[in-house]
C-alpha cells in the first residue's frame, strides 16, 4: 500500500507502517525536501476507515498542525510593521477581546497555549460555525485560570481565531485570514495547492469531510469550519 520515493527514508517508512500495525493511524503522506530538492514522497496505507490507498495528492485535515501557519503569519505582520509585537495584547486589535478578564492577554500567550482560554470557542469551532461566530464567543470567555501565563494549557481553537482576526485586522487592505494566510505564505513557498478555505470548485472531493472537517491537506490544502468556505471562516487550530 505504498507509492513514492522511499528509498531514502526507510526508518520512517518502517516507523509509518509500525503506527497502522497497531492501530494508531490509517495511513500517512510524508513529502521531505533537503537544500531545496525533494529526497523523498511517501504515501503509506490508506485515507481513513472506508477510504482507499493513501496518494501523495490525497486532500486530508490537518486539524491542529494549522497552528504553526498562524505562528508565521503573525511574525511576518511583526516584521512588516503591521504588528507592533507579538507581546501586544489581543485587544490592541481586537478591542472585544478584552471582555471576561483577558484585557491584558497577549498574542504571544496564545501562540504558546499559555492564555488559559482552553476550550474558549471550543464548541463553535467544532461545529464548523462561520468565522465571526467562532471569534465573538471566544471574546465572551472567561480565561480558565489566573495569572495568565502560570502555566500552559492546551488551547483548541477559539483563541487562535482571535489572533487570526487580530492579524487580519492590522493587516492594510480587507483581505480574510484565509486570503492573507495563501498570498504571504504559501504562495511565497511554493504550496500553490495550498487554502485556508476549500475552494467551491473542490467541493465533493471523496477524501473530504463533508462539514466541521477541519484543515485540509492536499498538497497541503488547509481549511476550517465548513468544508466549503470563502476563507474569512476557516481556521481550525
Amino acid at each position: 500500500d505504498m507509492v513514492g520515493s522511499d528509498e531514502h527514508l526507510p526508518r520512517t517508512r518502517r516507523a509509518v507502517e509500525e503506527g497502522i500495525a497497531a492501530g494508531l493511524h490509517f495511513g500517512a503522506q510524508v513529502s521531505v525536501f533537503k537544500d531545496g530538492v525533494e529526497v523523498g514522497d511517501l504515501a503509506v496505507g490508506r485515507r481513513g476507515p472506508d477510504g482507499g490507498p493513501m496518494t501523495s495528492d490525497a486532500v486530508l485535515p490537518w486539524w491542529s498542525s494549522v497552528k504553526p501557519c498562524l505562528a508565521v503569519l503573525a511574525g511576518l505582520a511583526v516584521d512588516r510593521g503591521h504588528l507592533r509585537s507579538l507581546r501586544d495584547p489581543v485587544s490592541r486589535y481586537v478591542p472585544e477581546f478584552a471582555a471576561g478578564g483577558k484585557a491584558a492577554i497577549t498574542i504571544e500567550d496564545v501562540l504558546t497555549h499559555a492564555a488559559g482560554l482552553v476550550c474558549a470557542g471550543a464548541a463553535e469551532s467544532h461545529r464548523g460555525e462561520p468565522w465571526d461566530v467562532v471569534v465573538a464567543a471566544t471574546c465572551k470567555a472567561a480565561p480558565e485560570w489566573a495569572p495568565i501565563g502560570a502555566k500552559n494549557g492546551y488551547q483548541m481553537g477559539g483563541a487562535f481565531h482571535c489572533v487570526a482576526e487580530a492579524v487580519r485586522r492590522a493587516w492594510p487592505g480587507d483581505r480574510s485570514y484565509g486570503e492573507l494566510l495563501r498570498r504571504e505564505v504559501f504562495e511565497p513557498l511554493g504550496a500553490r495547492g495550498c487554502f485556508c478555505g476549500v475552494p467551491f470548485e473542490m467541493a465533493g472531493c471523496g477524501e473530504m469531510p463533508a462539514a466541521g472537517g477541519g484543515a485540509f491537506a492536499g498538497t497541503f490544502e488547509l481549511s476550517g469550519g465548513s468544508a466549503v468556505d470563502d476563507g474569512s471562516r476557516s481556521l481550525r487550530a
